[in-house]
């Protein structure tokens, strides 16, 4: 199995052609996830609960990792199948020449519905994301 890379905070659908080959098999085939913990991590969660993964013949079973950084670290020397990052470490490792894929978003941003705050003091001299530009 080729490794691939969940990537939080782009939009998209899970790619339907690692799935799709497993669906067919007799037995499920083992998929190593490692995450960290955090509300990125919530929906993945989710879809072992209720089975989503075992419909399309994936036994998926969660690694802690401590960052999105351990996680490509675990990735590359083979302890698991798939790791959540961020686009940072992920554009690190790829320019180190590790054969990254990205396959799907651990979660994606919209004005509409805001699941991350900054919290600044009163006195600085930043207020928004925008102004850390």
């Amino acid at each position: 199995m080729q490794r691939r890379l969940f990537l939080p905070a782009l939009g998209g659908a899970l790619v339907a052609v690692p799935l799709a080959r497993a669906a067919f098999a007799q037995e499920l085939q083992t998929v190593r996830i490692g995450l960290s913990e955090g509300d990125d991590a919530t929906p993945t969660i989710y879809a072992i609960k209720v089975g989503l993964f075992k419909k399309y013949g994936i036994d998926a079973q969660i690694v802690p990792m401590g960052s999105g950084a351990a996680g490509l670290a675990a990735l590359a020397g083979g302890s698991i199948d798939v790791a959540g990052t961020s686009l940072l470490p992920f554009l690190s490792a790829r320019s180190k020449g590790l054969p990254l894929t990205i396959v799907a978003p651990l979660a994606s941003y919209s004005p509409d519905s805001v699941y991350a705050t900054i919290l600044v003091k009163k006195e600085a001299t930043y207020k928004t994301g925008r102004d850390l530009n």
